[in-house]
């Protein structure tokens, strides 16, 4: 069956969901992405920033019945809900797991497989490469523009806050409507919302000295929800991987930026990190769709 639809909205990062019962069926699997494009003749006030496009799905996962989980929550005076360090409930239930592009890991058990993440695979802009390989260095030129990351948060219950490590994101559009670029370590995705960012590398050499961590990077989607809560769990997050040209399959060694030094966009109050933390807010550009250059 094929549907056809007319988008009166700016072009720009969409999704879609299915409604049943007390839930979005996207909790459940339905559900996905929609980039729409604009016009050849548009203008796109952010086209050199960038020469590669990925998309980044997130979502809450949870292992019973949406109905079940709500009864639970329902059910008792002291009933288990997700509960940040500054005693605001951020969640009607406590976090079980995620899926980053449909895949995820129950508990983040330590394994050195990637299958079971998934990966975002980073294209290096240059055509002729000069590999040095040995068995600790790995160099390559390192992207001369970015890499549009388009991310949706197509969960159910959680707020999430994106960052990958060892990466600044240039954040240039959010809700399918383009802003001035802001860059920022992480931002914060409610459920529903879009963010555009293009991956900005915090090492700006020209090339790149892989034997400090192969290449891999963590991405990670992490919840509001702390382990100072009660019935919190600790590993909260969702993890994938951004990988670049060349780089081995390999789980990364990388670490997140410190959170006491952090630029976080979207923040609210009961996001649980050190008063040190620098919150930001949009400067709001609503630029021309059809407009040409």
């Amino acid at each position: 069956m094929t549907y056809r639809f007319v988008v009166n909205d700016h072009p720009g990062t969409y999704w879609y969901h299915g409604h049943s019962g007390l839930a979005k069926v996207g909790t459940r699997g339905i559900a996905g992405m929609l980039t729409v494009k604009p016009k050849e003749s548009s203008y796109n006030p952010h086209e050199d920033l960038y020469n590669a496009e990925r998309e980044l799905f997130l979502q809450d996962w949870s292992h019973e019945a949406p109905g079940d989980s709500y009864l639970k929550s329902m059910g008792s005076l002291h009933p288990p809900v997700g509960v940040s360090a500054n005693a605001h409930y951020v969640a009607l239930f406590p976090w079980v797991s995620g899926l980053m592009n449909g895949k995820g890991i129950k508990g983040h058990s330590a394994t050195t497989s990637t299958v079971k993440y998934s990966v975002i695979n980073i294209d290096a802009a240059h055509e002729n490469q000069n590999y040095t390989k040995s068995t600790d260095q790995l160099t390559t030129p390192l992207p001369t523009t970015g890499t549009r990351l388009r991310i949706v948060n197509g969960g159910e219950v959680y707020a999430l806050k994106i960052s990958v490590d060892r990466h600044k994101l240039l954040i240039i559009s959010t809700d399918g409507t383009d802003t001035d670029p802001l860059e920022v370590d992480a931002v914060v995705a409610h459920v529903g919302e879009r963010f555009d960012a293009v991956l900005l590398p915090r090492e700006l050499e020209d090339t790149y000295d892989y034997s400090k961590d192969n290449g891999n990077f963590w991405i990670r989607a992490t919840t509001l929800e702390t382990d100072e809560g009660v019935q919190i769990p600790n590993e909260n997050q969702i993890l994938g991987i951004l990988r670049y040209e060349g780089s081995p399959d390999v789980v990364p060694q990388t670490h997140s930026y410190p959170a006491a030094e952090e630029v976080v966009l979207n923040c609210f109050d009961s996001y649980s990190r050190p008063s040190s933390i620098e919150r930001l807010s949009f400067r709001w550009r609503i630029y021309p769709i059809r407009s040409s250059k």
